[in-house]
């Protein structure tokens, strides 16, 4: 697999070629170079230099909690489907996605992401189980995760199942 030029080598080239061509006045060139400045955007990035990440499966819970902490800083998008080798496809553009656990990433899904220039799958959840790992490190993409809950919370949320079974609050919710 060859690298893929940077967007500061593929500009570097045009710019090269442009320089080359006959009957080229100074002043279109330097039009065109002016325009080339403006509209270009790395790749993965929106128009003010923010990271693009795509979000798979993504709950109205999912959107609320991201959006809140995020600012501006990153630029978020949230797809109602789960990854797969059908809606990978929408990763196009992205240089970050992220993953839930219903989310499948096997080999064949991590090439089509590889070829779409992912480089980081980011998991909300702490198994990896629905990750290639292999794949991922071949194609050279990274992998990151939540390391652990909070064993508070999950001994509270414990607490409030075992109250809920006892108070058959299960059975009043109509």
């Amino acid at each position: 697999m060859s690298e893929r030029p940077s967007d500061e080598e593929r500009l570097s080239a045009l710019r090269e070629r442009l320089d080359q061509l006959d009957g080229l006045d100074e002043e279109t060139f330097t039009r065109l170079n002016e325009q080339l400045d403006r509209k270009r955007t790395q790749f993965g990035h929106d128009e003010q230099g923010r990271l693009r990440v795509a979000f798979y499966d993504a709950k109205s819970y999912d959107r609320e909690a991201f959006e809140q902490h995020n600012g501006t800083r990153y630029d978020f998008h949230f797809l109602d489907a789960r990854l797969d080798s059908q809606t990978a496809a929408a990763a196009t553009g992205f240089r970050a996605i992220c993953l839930f656990v219903n989310d499948r990433c096997d080999a064949e899904v991590v090439e089509q992401l590889a070829e779409r220039g992912v480089e980081l799958i980011a998991l909300r959840c702490s198994g990896y189980n629905n990750v290639d790992l292999q794949a991922c490190a071949e194609r050279g993409i990274s992998v990151v995760r939540v390391p652990a809950y909070s064993p508070y919370a999950v001994a509270e949320h414990t607490v409030a199942l075992m109250l809920a079974l006892n108070r058959h609050i299960h059975q009043a919710y109509l």
